[in-house]
């Protein structure tokens, strides 16, 4: 996985949590202002794939024009949003699990 620059400026707080994912698109989190945005991660010991999206439009891996960004075992994303409630997740098979961390 690779390392995001977000800046060298501190934030005054995080937040964080893991959630299950299951077929059916997820908004990640409750609405929650961010400063910067959110860093999400599947689980190494997920079997499936996550995607991670926009709306709760987003696909699995099921329409190239709604797909999400794939997200394999141990995969992460950081996604530049001022809001947790913009980030979506959906699986291509049920218990998959993500973490997440936004700024």
């Amino acid at each position: 996985m690779s390392v995001v620059d977000i800046g060298s400026d501190s934030a005054p707080e995080f937040f964080h949590a893991a959630k299950v994912v299951g077929t059916t698109a997820e908004v990640i989190a409750n609405a929650r202002p961010l400063l910067r945005g959110a860093q999400v991660v599947a689980a190494t010991d997920n079997l499936g794939v996550v995607f991670v999206g926009t709306s709760q439009s987003v696909t699995a891996g099921t329409n190239d024009g709604t797909d999400g960004f794939p997200l394999g075992p141990g995969d992460g994303l950081f996604v530049p949003v001022d809001d947790l409630a913009k980030v979506w997740v959906i699986a291509d098979q049920a218990s998959q699990k993500v973490f997440w961390v936004a700024i």
